[in-house]
């Protein structure tokens, strides 16, 4: 977002909005540069990571063993094939 406002009340309704990262002006634009690199670097860990979930989730679904994935509050969050077989019950249910 560029911007001519400083005000935290502008920019809270910019980043309310869907607004990731704000520029005031004048723009600098050494600073512009260092802002769209960092993004273009935020993107590519978003891609990776996204691609590390899925690769993830194909060895979870094809494990012969059972894998559950409880999460901090002791709810479980995934309940893989084997399980299911080893336990008897749909991770559906589960």
């Amino acid at each position: 977002m560029l911007t001519g406002l400083k005000d935290h009340k502008s920019l809270d309704l910019a980043f309310d909005a869907g607004a990731t990262d704000f520029i005031t002006k004048p723009i600098l634009w050494k600073e512009l540069g260092r802002r769209v690199r960092y993004l273009l670097r935020a993107r590519q860990a978003e891609l990776l990571l996204g691609q590390s979930m899925v690769s993830a989730q194909s060895i979870i679904s094809s494990a012969l063993d059972g894998i559950i994935i409880v999460d901090s509050g002791n709810l479980i969050n995934s309940f893989n094939p084997a399980a299911e077989r080893i336990f008897g019950y749909p991770g559906a249910d589960v």
